[in-house]
């Protein structure tokens, strides 16, 4: 009788011995994970400061985020080591950044100039039609 004791008590050690490292395991993997992943947030800018409403997407997905009326952005996704964001706007060259080991704020510069648009608002109505088909 007391060696089917010892041995459920050997083998429960065991077992918990075993789920221990295997939690151990699973943290020390999730801390290396953590450590390569980042929150990117930045600001874009040109020559005439702060672009605002630029284009920020992640290269080759469909994710991405719109800069603020500053510039001003931080990115959806968090992001590894090597990703490339590309950034764009009407009448700026598009910029590839690469995120690097230690990119957590970043500014990229956009070259190219500004396009104004200037127009004109309608100031006489415009004639409307006033028969129908059935007349």
């Amino acid at each position: 009788m007391k060696t089917q004791t010892s041995t459920s008590k050997l083998s429960y050690v065991k077992t918990m011995v075993s789920l221990c490292a295997l939690g151990l395991l699973g943290l020390v993997s999730h801390r290396a994970t953590a450590q390569t992943e980042r929150t990117v947030a930045g600001k874009v800018l040109t020559a005439n400061g702060p672009l605002p409403y630029a284009a920020i997407t992640l290269k080759g997905t469909q994710i991405g985020v719109q800069a603020d009326e500053n510039g001003a952005f931080t990115f959806p996704k968090d992001l590894k080591e090597n990703d490339v964001l590309i950034i764009s706007s009407l009448a700026y060259t598009d910029h590839e950044f690469v995120i690097k080991e230690n990119s957590y704020f970043i500014e990229p510069y956009l070259e190219g100039e500004e396009i104004l648009i200037i127009g004109a608002l309608r100031t006489e109505p415009v004639a409307r039609c006033t028969t129908s088909i059935n007349d």
